[in-house]
């Protein structure tokens, strides 16, 4: 329960603190401004934001499935970018991915 009152506590002020923003910018900024950043930004802005996108949810949890599979290589694939990863995960598994463990016996 009491969970739940804080994130709803959260969503309130996050709320409040919208319509509060939306009501003082009233006129005074375009869409485009606004989704652009008035075509401000740096390249170095530019380059954390494509950084961030691309550290996704999915990146970082597959990672560890990957890594698992295939060892160290996989940070070394996630440095590259997003065509090695998508190239790397389409070739089957090297037999090395299961160096060191222990052999199964199966019937």
């Amino acid at each position: 329960m009491i969970p739940a009152l804080i994130v709803f506590a959260y969503l309130a002020i996050v709320v409040y603190i919208g319509v509060f923003a939306f009501r003082r910018a009233r006129g005074k900024a375009e869409v485009e401004d606004y989704f652009l950043a008035n075509r401000s930004l740096g390249p170095y802005v530019f380059l954390m934001s494509l950084f961030g996108t691309n550290m996704t949810a999915f990146t970082i949890l597959g990672s560890s499935g990957h890594a698992f599979n295939n060892g160290i290589v996989t940070y070394g694939l996630m440095a590259s970018g997003p065509s090695a990863r998508s190239s790397a995960s389409s070739r089957p598994c090297s037999s090395s991915a299961t160096a060191g463990r222990p052999a199964t016996s199966e019937p």
